[in-house]
């Protein structure tokens, strides 16, 4: 498995807004510290490991001997807001899409599929864009476990 996400987003390090106003104009960017292609990737690891796949990750570009076939994430998005009129309840909502890629040494797609999630949290106080970032991710991890235990996904391996 590929150890960091191919991030398509346009400013990766950016997982959300906070909004203003009545009309949620956008006042701040909210930032993560830590990569999220290799979040991503990590969390994929080990949701797939928990179906019970053996996950090795490489670096590319891939050195000899070239893995037989490798698995790719994609972000394609990564986005939430909250909005913060009615403080201190806040109201977080957004989407995370994701895409998953086997591919084999030459680059010939043998499994792709894409999953995507909206996660939401009203609470008190801060803290809403790790509870909506957490529903939308576990969601889609769970969807991921569920398609690598298909009779596709284990011939693609096989390819």
């Amino acid at each position: 498995m590929q150890e960091q996400a191919d991030d398509r987003r346009e400013n990766p390090g950016r997982i959300g807004q906070n909004t203003a106003t009545l009309f949620a104009i956008p006042n701040g960017s909210v930032e993560t510290t830590n990569p999220v292609g290799i979040e991503v990737v990590m969390q994929v690891k080990e949701a797939l490991e928990s179906a019970g796949y053996q996950i090795t990750l490489a670096e590319a570009p891939y050195s000899a001997p070239l893995p037989t076939n490798i698995l790719k994430v994609q972000i394609n998005e990564f986005h939430f807001k909250n909005y913060s009129w009615f403080a201190p309840l806040f109201f977080t909502w957004g989407n995370i899409a994701l895409t998953l890629t086997l591919e084999n040494h030459e680059g010939k797609v043998l499994f792709a599929r894409t999953f995507q999630q909206s996660g939401n949290s009203y609470r008190p106080f801060e803290g809403g864009f790790d509870v909506a970032i957490k529903e939308a991710l576990t969601e889609i991890l769970n969807q991921i476990v569920k398609v690598s235990t298909t009779e596709e996904f284990r011939q693609a391996l096989k390819s």
